[in-house]
């Protein structure tokens, strides 16, 4: 049975008698294909948006809805670890993200949840998620891919900061139920089944980062300090992703731009909300915070407002639910300094390929040999990368973080 197919006689009819529509029982009647959209190719998935049309009690219902499914190339799948990371989206919608819920807050942060089916016994091929379709109450993507402004980075930090205290909530009203939630979250970054590519991938990223400081024999021993933790990036990065509690969050896991949608009035951003949470995992609330610090602030506001963005963000967590006991603004100020470096690391490889002219084509890279990867990482953005991601880690290594 075509995609399609599955959307509309199986899909849709079980979305209908799930009651996940709202009160009330509705009858599935059509879906109405938006222009072209029959699942184009996204960077990691395919995804057409539709609009489903139900018959309810009080007449009928339209739903407009953003259907996602596991790309089919198998290769790329096991190299980009696509099928751990659909099983994680899919219990995060299931189960996380309920038991999190306090007052209807995660409506507020994400899109609304209909379906999803990606279990170890299903063709992974086949996995999919069905959400509300943000676009239809104007949300979108930010017109900047990379340094936004102050509003916009303020306006992620302050949501950001409301979904984690929803974690602590959780840990504070039932942590029996949130421990095993946290352990049934699936690993999706960190396999030691398909690794090599990421050892190639870090250890490079820093070595094109730290290429121009040694060159003007700038932090000498921070940077082979850092080099020599990295020589065993798992075991190092396993060591960051360590929490230490009362400390930990569900994090989104891919914290940036690409995963956040704006909603505007007169040009200015004034809500926003998450999506893709293919690699949450539990961690320290910074694991989120420096990634988008560091991918997504300019160098300019990065040194102006970093305080201003942490106390931002503090005064959400703290304020979201109340009488929850979050950590204080001074402890967040240190676990800053504690995990900046993971937002270094992933930025030091993915910020080039945002800068880069040409899209990342995964197919097309799964299939080369891995030598030949690794060498074109270290020119994704050109010149231009090169100084982005050197100023970055003299930045970390000037603000004392731990490296």
């Amino acid at each position: 049975m075509s995609t399609l197919g599955v959307i509309t006689d199986r899909v849709m009819p079980w979305i209908a008698a799930s009651g996940r529509l709202g009160e009330g029982k509705v009858k599935f009647l059509r879906c109405e294909f938006e222009d072209g959209s029959s699942g184009e190719a996204q960077f990691a998935s395919s995804v057409c948006f539709l609009m489903a049309v139900f018959k309810g009690d009080q007449g009928l219902v339209e739903q407009p809805m953003l259907v996602k499914n596991s790309m089919e190339d198998k290769l790329t799948r096991v190299w980009l670890n696509l099928d751990e990371q659909f099983r994680n989206e899919v219990f995060m919608y299931e189960k996380v993200l309920p038991l999190l819920d306090r007052n209807d807050t995660i409506i507020t942060i994400f899109p609304r949840y209909f379906y999803g089916t990606a279990s170890e016994t299903d063709n992974p091929s086949e996995y999919t998620i069905v959400l509300e379709d943000l676009r239809r109450s104007e949300f979108k993507l930010s017109p900047e891919i990379l340094d936004l402004d102050f509003p916009h980075c303020a306006l992620a930090f302050r949501k950001l900061g409301a979904f984690h205290a929803l974690s602590f909530a959780a840990k504070q009203s039932n942590l029996n139920d949130f421990t095993k939630i946290v352990e049934n979250l699936v690993e999706t970054r960190f396999l030691e089944y398909n690794w090599e590519d990421a050892e190639y991938m870090y250890a490079g990223a820093l070595d094109r980062a730290a290429g121009p400081l040694l060159e003007n024999g700038e932090k000498i021993e921070e940077i082979n300090h850092f080099k020599n933790k990295l020589k065993n990036s798992l075991v190092y990065l396993k060591s960051i992703l360590t929490v230490q509690e009362p400390m930990g969050v569900i994090c989104h896991g891919d914290f940036c731009r690409n995963n956040v949608l704006y909603k505007y009035e007169n040009g200015s951003p004034i809500d926003v909300k998450f999506f893709d949470l293919g690699t949450s995992r539990y961690g320290s609330p910074m694991l989120d915070f420096t990634f988008f610090f560091f991918l997504n602030c300019s160098e300019k506001s990065r040194k102006l407002y970093k305080d201003e963005y942490l106390k931002i963000y503090h005064d959400s967590l703290s304020t979201t639910v109340p009488g929850v006991k979050v950590p204080s603004l001074e402890d967040l100020k240190e676990e800053f300094r504690r995990k900046a470096v993971y937002g270094f690391i992933i930025c030091s490889f993915f910020k080039p390929i945002c800068m880069d002219p040409a899209p990342f084509d995964p197919i097309k890279q799964s299939r080369k040999p891995l030598e030949l990867r690794a060498r074109k990482g270290l020119n994704y953005g050109g010149k231009k990368a090169t100084e982005v991601t050197a100023n970055m880690l003299r930045e970390l290594i000037d603000l004392k973080c731990e490296i």
